[in-house]
């Protein structure tokens, strides 16, 4: 049994780690070496080191780490997806995430990640929408500050056409076992 505080911390360290992580893994993706393998290699194991936590758990990196390069190499969709994902839930530094967008199939793309954890869509992690909407704001000379409420106005037609030439792609399920894309029933 640990104490709350020594939990946090070692959450803080965890996330000091994942942040150095996707740093690594980044720099390797785009310019893969051996050293810069065998850097993410080593922080990959001193992130999975990293025990328990108050909010976060252990982490695995390390044991699916050559398929995981293995299938980003070959372009693979959903793994570039779920990085991307963890990229943005994640990380503290932008920048990371741009990077890794770049060089991933959804270059030219806007993501917006729709959760239906709870049995309803959750949209406040919007991902680059959020960010889109800010500049917007922003470039209508007003401030993006909590508790202020803006109402972004679309023409119903442009609307439905961006949403018509949407593609959708099944990313992941919180429930074991389910390994793509359910019927509706």
């Amino acid at each position: 049994m640990s104490d709350a505080l020594s939990d946090i911390a070692r959450d803080q360290e965890r996330g000091e780690y994942l942040d150095n992580f996707y740093k690594n893994l980044t720099d390797y993706l785009e310019n893969p070496s051996d050293e810069k393998l065998g850097n993410l290699k080593r922080i990959a194991e001193m992130t999975d080191s990293v025990r328990g936590g108050y909010w976060g758990g252990k982490t695995n990196l390390l044991k699916n780490l050559e398929k995981r390069l293995k299938e980003l190499g070959e372009g693979n969709k959903n793994s570039w997806a779920r990085l991307l994902i963890q990229n943005y839930e994640n990380m503290s530094e932008r920048g990371v995430y741009q990077r890794l967008k770049n060089i991933s199939p959804y270059a030219d793309k806007v993501l917006l990640l729709v959760d239906y954890g709870q049995g309803f869509s959750n949209l406040d992690r919007t991902m680059e929408l959020s960010d889109l909407v800010a500049e917007k704001i922003r470039a209508s000379e007003m401030k993006t500050f909590g508790g202020d409420d803006y109402l972004l106005v679309f023409d119903k037609e442009e609307f439905e056409r961006l949403f018509k030439n949407a593609s959708v792609e099944w990313v992941r399920c919180s429930i074991v076992g389910v390994n793509g894309p359910r019927k509706p029933k």
